[in-house]
């Protein structure tokens, strides 16, 4: 990086930083701060953090680029992808579905969720479904993001694959 170049990053994370509204600036800096080094040793490209506590932003801090290719930096709009955190939410609000008696742990997914029941998958359970052992763990490989962002396509799709593996469990009844 050039002269120009550096003081050009200096002035883009201090503008984010001051257009940055959090209710705790030590938090904010101790983030910002990890986010650069994470960036700074590789660890990431580009990464992003909010945390809200009590209904009040408390962190919402970004380092690197959205797009290695052009060098776009990252900011507080960027989009990125999420894999995985969904699965906490999604089990919680599962687990609170079966707490109510809505749902049923060893029910087949295909009581709720009929067009799932084909090629093979009508005996899945939603038990299957929270420990990633449904036998359907993929996309389709040419999935584009506009499509995995159509929901009822998204459904569709996994409700028409067979499955690729047969789980296995074992009981000590």
């Amino acid at each position: 990086m050039t002269r120009n170049n550096d003081s050009q990053e200096i002035d883009r994370k201090e503008q984010a930083m001051q257009s940055t509204s959090t209710s705790s600036p030590r938090a904010q800096g101790e983030v910002q701060r990890l986010l650069e080094r994470l960036v700074a040793t590789g660890q990431e490209t580009g990464i992003q953090v909010a945390a809200d506590l009590d209904g009040k932003r408390v962190v919402d801090a970004w380092a690197g680029v959205a797009d290695p290719e052009s060098g776009r930096p990252i900011d507080g709009d960027t989009l990125i992808n999420v894999w995985s955190a969904d699965k906490a939410v999604a089990a919680t609000t599962v687990h609170a579905l079966v707490e109510r008696g809505v749902l049923e742990y060893d029910a087949p997914l295909a009581r709720y969720w009929p067009e799932y029941g084909a090629n093979g998958k009508e005996r899945t359970t939603v038990a299957h479904v929270l420990t990633h052992s449904a036998g359907v763990p993929q996309l389709p490989p040419d999935v584009t993001p506009e499509e995995v962002c159509d929901i009822a396509a998204m459904a569709g799709w996994i409700a028409r694959q067979a499955r690729c593996y047969i789980s296995v469990s074992w009981s000590t009844k």
